[in-house]
C-alpha cells in the first residue's frame, strides 16, 4: 500500500511541474506576440531594444556594438574644396586651372608673402598667409595640395612637422577628396646610367634626397599621393634664366637635364588629385590606383645644358645675353626620366613637347623642322634638380 501511495504522489508532482512549465512558456510566448504586435510598425532594432527578459522585466536597449544595423561613419563637413599649401608659381597655375574647371569651388592659396594675393583675388581664389591658418581649419578641406620644399626649413624634423600641420587640413578619404604632395626627382639621386620611372629605387645617400623621401612617406602613410616633378620651366623661369646671366656654368656642357613645363606639371598634379580621390578610372595597369599613389612628371625629352642655353637664345627673349662657358665639355653617363606610365594612367597629353620646342617654336616662331631631334644616346650627366613649390621656386639650383 505504501508503495502505491508513493508512486501516486510522484505522479502528481510530475504533472504539476509539467503544468507549471507549460504555463510559463505560454506567458512568455503571449508577451512576445504582444511586443511584436505593438511594435510591428517599428524597425527590428527598436523591437529588440524593447524586448523583455525571461520574467518580463525590461532589460533596456542593447549596446551599440550588438545592433544588427551598425552606425555609419560620419562624413566630415568641409568648408573649402581646395587648399594649396605653398602656392608659389606652380600653385598659382594649379589654382587657375582648378578654378577654370570647377568655378564654384572655394579655393585657398596659402603663400609665404602677399606678392601674389592680388592675382588670387582677381581670379576668385582666397589668399592666405601661413600665419592665417588656425586649428579651426583642421579637417575642413576636401582637397589639399602641399607644395613646400625642404630648403625653406632649418632641419628635417621641422620640415616634417610643417607637412604634418598641413596634412591636418585634410578632411580625409571620407571627405571625398585627396591629399597631394609635390615632390622632386631628387629622390632618385644621380642613378648613373639608369632610366627612371615611378617604381625606380630611391637614393638614401644624400641629405637632399632623404629629406624628400621622408616627406613623401609622411604623406603616403596618411593615404595621400605623391607627384615627383622634373625641373620646372617657363620661357622666363628655369635654369636658362640663371645661366644666361653668368659667365660660367658649373657642370658639363653635354650634361642632360630632365624638364617639364610649369603648365604641364600643374595639370598632372590636378589630375593626380582627381585620381587619388577616385574620380578618374585607371586607363592602364602597372600602378597601384587610388590612395598611396606615386606619379612622375617629366616631358621625357632631356636637354643638355648647352642646348638649353642655345634654345633660350634662339627664342629672342634674351637679346643681350651670350652663351656661357661650362666647367667641362662632357661628363659621366647619368639618368633619364620616363613618365609615360603616369601620362597614360592620367590620360594626359603634354601641351609642351620639350624645352627646345617651346623656346624655339612656341616663343621663337621657328618651324618644327628647325628643331634638331634630341640625341637618344649616350645619356650623359644629370644632376638633382630644384624643389618646386615656394614663392622663389628654389633658385639655389644644383645643376
Amino acid at each position: 500500500q505504501m508503495l502505491k501511495y508513493y508512486k501516486f504522489t510522484i505522479n502528481i508532482i510530475i504533472l504539476l511541474l509539467i503544468n507549471f512549465i507549460i504555463s510559463i512558456n505560454s506567458f512568455k510566448f503571449t508577451n512576445i506576440l504582444n511586443i511584436m504586435n505593438i511594435n510591428k510598425s517599428k524597425p527590428l532594432n527598436s523591437v529588440i531594444d524593447d524586448a523583455d527578459d525571461i520574467i518580463g522585466k525590461a532589460i533596456g536597449p542593447l549596446p551599440k556594438s550588438s545592433r544588427i544595423n551598425f552606425p555609419k561613419d560620419e562624413i566630415p563637413i568641409t568648408e573649402y574644396d581646395l587648399w594649396i599649401v605653398g602656392a608659389g608659381t606652380i600653385g598659382q597655375i594649379i589654382a587657375k586651372q582648378w578654378k577654370d574647371k570647377f568655378p564654384n569651388d572655394r579655393i585657398v592659396a596659402e603663400t609665404k608673402t602677399t606678392n601674389r594675393h592680388n592675382f588670387y583675388n582677381d581670379i576668385g581664389v582666397i589668399p592666405k598667409l601661413r600665419s592665417d591658418r588656425t586649428s579651426d581649419n583642421s579637417k575642413k578641406v576636401k582637397n589639399v595640395i602641399i607644395s613646400i620644399p625642404p630648403s625653406g626649413k632649418s632641419d628635417n624634423n621641422t620640415y616634417i612637422e610643417e607637412l604634418t600641420a598641413a596634412y591636418e587640413l585634410w578632411a580625409g578619404p571620407l571627405g571625398g577628396g585627396s591629399l597631394i604632395f609635390t615632390s622632386s626627382i631628387a629622390v632618385y639621386g644621380e642613378s648613373l646610367g639608369n632610366t627612371i620611372d615611378e617604381n625606380f629605387r630611391l637614393d638614401l645617400r644624400s641629405q637632399k634626397s632623404t629629406s624628400m623621401i621622408a616627406a613623401e612617406e609622411s604623406i603616403l602613410s596618411r593615404g595621400g599621393a605623391v607627384v615627383r616633378l622634373a625641373g620646372l620651366y617657363t620661357s622666363t623661369r628655369g635654369p636658362h634664366s640663371y645661366w644666361l646671366t653668368i659667365d660660367k656654368v658649373d657642370g658639363a656642357a653635354d650634361g642632360l637635364i630632365n624638364l617639364i613645363h610649369y603648365e604641364d606639371a600643374a595639370s598632372i598634379v590636378l589630375l593626380a588629385s582627381q585620381y587619388n580621390a577616385g574620380k578618374i578610372s585607371p586607363t592602364i595597369g602597372g600602378l597601384v590606383g587610388g590612395f598611396q599613389q606615386v606619379f612622375l612628371g617629366s616631358d621625357n625629352k632631356p636637354v643638355s645644358r648647352r642646348d638649353i642655353c642655345l634654345a633660350a637664345l634662339d627664342s629672342g627673349l634674351y637679346p643681350n645675353a651670350k652663351l656661357p662657358q661650362f666647367s667641362s665639355e662632357s661628363g659621366p653617363t647619368g639618368k633619364i626620366c620616363n613618365s609615360k606610365l603616369t601620362l597614360n594612367l592620367l590620360n594626359y597629353q603634354l601641351k609642351h613637347k620639350s624645352f627646345t620646342h617651346h623656346m624655339r617654336c612656341t616663343i621663337g616662331g621657328l618651324p618644327d623642322n628647325e628643331i634638331e631631334e634630341e640625341k637618344k644616346s649616350p645619356v650623359k650627366s644629370l644632376s638633382s634638380l630644384w624643389m618646386p613649390g615656394d614663392d622663389i621656386d628654389n633658385l639655389d639650383l644644383q645643376l
